[in-house]
């Protein structure tokens, strides 16, 4: 017997599913999921595929999607499906950790993209949303040093570093927490002798950071 291809494989996991789950969106999901874990991206692709068209509306169809096109390297058709989940209200996605959080995820293409701007935005709208969202923290910071944005690099590091020192240090393993006190330490040493000044966006956040920062220092 051949091999079956990639949507033979789905079509078949997908009946196996189906028996016990008894709706097509949630086994194309479960099929899409497990490929994903195996690292079959292409059979993942054909199964979350087959789930959004079930239920159009789930944003977490549409991110899971994202994802594994990620994963294949295309990142404008991730972007897109990113943009979407966001446009859903992230109805069922848990934003606050990193594997279901699409304003990180569409931050870290459009970097990829070179799209730097854009991908500034997605960080920031990342951490409004959840504040103790630590690779969202790292990456914008790794964005702004390797823009020679350091003051701002500082910024986001030490709002980073004050928000899990002084109130979840639970959440951040201690290799995690070392990371983001070497790269805070690195751009202190770089931040003196930059002459770039922030834009009136970058302003805001860094209130904002200073101001969350503040609430919950108050609060213990």
């Amino acid at each position: 017997m051949s091999e079956l291809n990639p949507e033979e494989w789905v079509e078949r996991e997908f009946a196996r599913r189906l028996v016990e789950v008894k709706s097509p969106a949630s086994a194309y999901f479960g099929v899409g999921y497990s490929a994903m874990i195996e690292g079959e991206y292409d059979r993942a692709c054909i199964a979350y595929a087959k789930a959004v068209d079930h239920a159009p509306n789930n944003a977490l169809y549409r991110h899971m999607l994202g994802l594994t096109y990620a994963d294949l390297g295309n990142c404008e058709k991730a972007i897109d499906y990113f943009k979407k989940a966001i446009e859903l209200n992230c109805n069922g996605l848990t934003v606050q950790i990193p594997e279901e959080n699409p304003y990180y995820h569409l931050g870290w293409c459009l970097d990829d993209l070179g799209k730097v701007e854009e991908a500034e935005r997605a960080y920031r709208q990342s951490i409004e949303h959840v504040p103790g969202h630590y690779d969202s923290y790292l990456r914008l910071g790794r964005l702004y040093h390797r823009a020679g944005k350091f003051e701002q690099a500082v910024n986001v590091y030490q709002a980073a570093y004050d928000f899990y020192t002084n109130f979840n240090s639970a959440m951040l393993d201690r290799l995690a927490f070392k990371n983001m006190k070497f790269n805070l330490e690195r751009a202190q040493v770089r931040a003196p002798y930059q002459e770039y000044k922030p834009t009136e966006e970058e302003k805001v956040l860094d209130v904002k950071l200073s101001r969350l920062v503040g609430q919950r220092e108050t609060s213990v």
